[in-house]
This record gives C-alpha cells, sequence and structure tokens, in this order.
C-alpha cells in the first residue's frame, strides 16, 4: 500500500479553509494555525498543529494561506526548518510582489491563482487538482496582475 503524501497548510482563513478541504481526501493534511482551529480543522479530514517547526520538517508539501502582509515572516519562519526537497506553493493574488517574497524560500516553490499557475509547478499537485476541476494555464507574474488590474481584486485579510 502507498503512503499518502504529506501537505502542511499554513494559515486556516477562507483559502486555508477552502484547500484543506480540497486536499484531505488525497493527502495527510494537517494545518498551523494560531487561532484555536482545531476541531473545525478535524472536521474537515485534518490534523491541527501548533508546532510550526515539526510541520515543517515532516512535511512533503507546504501550502501557504496567507495574507501578502504575513509571506515575508511565514517565508523565514519555513526556511528554518524546510528540507530541500519539500515543494511549497501559494495562493497570493498579487504574482509580481508574491514572486519576489517567494524566491527566498530554501525549497522548490510555485504559486497558483485565478486558473494561472507560475513558476515550475510539482505535477502531483497539479494532477491532483485537475482531478477536483481545478485547471491552471502558465503565465507570468506580470499576465496575471495586469489581467486582474483590469477587473479588480478585492481581499479579505486573515490571521494566521
Amino acid at each position: 500500500m502507498s503512503q499518502r503524501p504529506k501537505m502542511t497548510i499554513i494559515g486556516f482563513g477562507r483559502m486555508g479553509k477552502r484547500f484543506t478541504e480540497v486536499f484531505a481526501e488525497g493527502f495527510d493534511v494537517q494545518v498551523v494555525s494560531s487561532r484555536n482551529v482545531a476541531a473545525e480543522v478535524e472536521r474537515l479530514g485534518a490534523e491541527c498543529t501548533r508546532d510550526f517547526g515539526e510541520a515543517i520538517r515532516s512535511t512533503d508539501y507546504i501550502f501557504i494561506a496567507v495574507p501578502i502582509y504575513a509571506l515575508d515572516s511565514v517565508v523565514r519562519r519555513i526556511n528554518r526548518y524546510v528540507r530541500s526537497d519539500a515543494v511549497a506553493f501559494d495562493i497570493c493574488s498579487a504574482r509580481a510582489v508574491t514572486e519576489g517574497k517567494l524566491q527566498q524560500l530554501r525549497c522548490k516553490h510555485f504559486g497558483i491563482h485565478s486558473g494561472g499557475v507560475f513558476g515550475e509547478p510539482e505535477q502531483v499537485i497539479l494532477n491532483y487538482l485537475k482531478t477536483k476541476g481545478y485547471i491552471f494555464q502558465a503565465m507570468s507574474a506580470q499576465e496575471h496582475d495586469e489581467a486582474n488590474a483590469v477587473v479588480g481584486l478585492a481581499h479579505d485579510y486573515y490571521k494566521i
């Protein structure tokens, strides 16, 4: 029997919740949150932890679901514990800003947002999301930001 890949989701706001549910069906998911969300995380089929270091050390995939303003500190924290063979990805919307911050990660990383994929995506993740109905097209951060500037993006910010 093959073991399911491990995923750590950092943040449990709107996107963290949504993708905890999506990934819990195919991955062993643990959620890192500073808020008391254990009961809700467990209802979605995942585990909740406050041990950031152990969560990052023990995972194959890191899904970053935090507001852009928290990205610098989260990247620094990830870098303290991340294995070089782990893969991080995010769902931030302002891609040009986000890409600059994610360049600091000490592991492979890519981004997804609004049907776009940025960087060098991990096929395991994209193939899994495809089975859930998500389709992504490769594009640059600039192309994404220009397209979204036309339609306008509204954000709700959540604390991790």
